[in-house]
């Protein structure tokens, strides 16, 4: 059964079969157009006339999402859209399809993504892009993409709208536009189009359930243009699953309570897996599938404990183990088909009051831990900054056995009033860890922590 990503809340991730040959990709920038006054009516027909044949149904293993061809070839997509795999499937509204289209740059920051259908025959002509700047709260826009759709050859939708307001995301410098057209899962990904006819925005977030917000395009073709230059624009890479490297058995150490370790398994629907993990003492062991489904799970307290489980969805899932001792211990996983590891970047970093660090989860229910070298009695303002799920802020010590030292949830505001802040005081002088979680335990999704003095 499909599953449809909701627009913030569900991540959706990739269906791939058939083959793609190599492609040369240029790095020339996307030409951007001005948005042309529009006199008398609006007439929402000519709108989608204009802007329809160049929106692409992005289909995947999990759920399908929504792509806006531009120049050279390239589907810009939301990221969320595109994970956790690096082929999916491309349909336009003239049939033409790509059953293996290639994810060649992705950015957790930003949400965005592009997919690599030069390849493809019979594309359609690119969309013309507008300037959202000239869009006032107010003006009209249109919502075009795939909504709530199931059909192998789909026909995009229109919903229409005003720009309810601009927002800005100050962290890097992004424009939202936030519209009150209709916005469900599989609009993601999709354009928001201008009376003219002109793409002004990429649609990511649904906002309370109620409102759309877009990126500008504009922003969106300054960043892709230097990920197609290889820069790492967030520093924190692609955050798709490592792919490669695959071993049925590895060991190795978790640190403390707050630590864990995940493995990437690719394997075909209906796949039979057993995994099991020996450790010195209390671990937790789950099988979890792209769509946040735990496939199994065991935590009997035992030092060897054992899933079995069957591949459900054609999407990559991911095995965890989670230590449940505050003193560090090794542990050996074994699988019976192939993983590979996936080695947490964020997990360990040292804080620094007055910096900011970047950090991704990047699975659904992924826990990142970072450490902080504190003198008794100072105290430091910690805060937790993202659009892509809702996050919690936590600080402990590796050796504390009861509740944690301090947490929260809402209090920091942010774009969307769900940032985590808290003021904490040290109680004595060490190395306190600062745990950032997804609330929904949906994931993936890049974030922010800054400390301040």
């Amino acid at each position: 059964m499909w599953r449809l990503a909701l627009v913030v809340v569900l991540v959706v991730t990739a269906c791939t079969s058939g083959d793609s040959s190599p492609t040369t990709i240029t790095t020339t920038p996307v030409t951007t157009s001005t948005t042309v006054p529009v006199s008398g009516l609006i007439d929402p027909a000519s709108v989608f006339e204009q802007a329809a044949p160049s929106l692409a149904y992005i289909e995947t293993g999990v759920g399908t999402g929504s792509g806006i061809l531009v120049e050279n070839g390239l589907v810009l997509t939301a990221a969320h859209v595109v994970w956790p795999q690096r082929d999916v499937r491309v349909v336009f509204p003239n049939g033409a399809e790509r059953r293996r289209a290639r994810v060649i740059a992705a950015d957790p920051i930003a949400d965005i993504a592009v997919v690599d259908v030069s390849a493809m025959a019979g594309l359609p002509e690119p969309a013309r892009i507008g300037d959202p700047s000239s869009l006032e709260p107010g003006s009209p826009v249109f919502l075009i993409g795939y909504p709530g759709e199931t059909d192998a050859f789909p026909q995009p939708t229109i919903s229409q709208g005003i720009v309810s307001r601009l927002r800005e995301w100050a962290p890097v410098d992004w424009s939202f536009l936030q519209t009150d057209a209709t916005t469900i899962g599989g609009q993601s990904g999709g354009a928001v189009v201008s009376a003219s006819g002109e793409v002004v925005g990429l649609t990511n977030f649904l906002l309370g359930g109620e409102f759309g917000l877009s990126a500008a395009i504009d922003d969106v073709q300054a960043r892709v243009a230097r990920l197609l230059e290889g820069e790492d624009v967030g520093g924190l890479g692609d955050r798709l699953p490592p792919e490669g490297a695959e071993v049925a058995e590895a060991t190795t150490m978790l640190d403390h309570f707050y630590d864990s370790v995940a493995y990437v398994v690719d394997a075909p629907v209906f796949t039979d897996v057993v995994v099991s993990v020996r450790s010195e003492t209390e671990v937790a062991l789950a099988a979890i599938a792209a769509d946040s489904f735990v496939e199994a799970s065991s935590a009997d307290g035992e030092t060897f404990q054992e899933i079995s489980f069957q591949v459900t969805l054609d999407a990559p899932l991911f095995i965890e183990v989670r230590s449940f001792a505050v003193s560090p211990q090794e542990i050996t996983v074994r699988s019976s088909v192939a993983m590979t590891p996936w080695v947490d970047e964020d997990d360990g970093q040292r804080l620094v009051p007055g910096e900011t660090l970047a950090g991704s989860i990047d699975y659904p229910g992924e826990t990142d831990w970072f450490s902080i070298d504190l003198i008794k009695g100072q105290a430091v303002t910690i805060e937790v900054d993202s659009v892509a799920f809702d996050p919690s802020l936590t600080i402990d010590t590796s050796t504390n056995f009861g509740e944690a030292k301090a947490f929260d949830a809402d209090r920091g505001g942010g774009l969307f009033g769900w940032n985590p802040r808290l003021t904490f005081t040290a109680d004595a002088t060490g190395e306190f860890l600062v745990i950032v979680e997804d609330l929904d335990l949906t994931g993936p999704g890049a974030y922010f922590v800054t400390v301040e003095d």
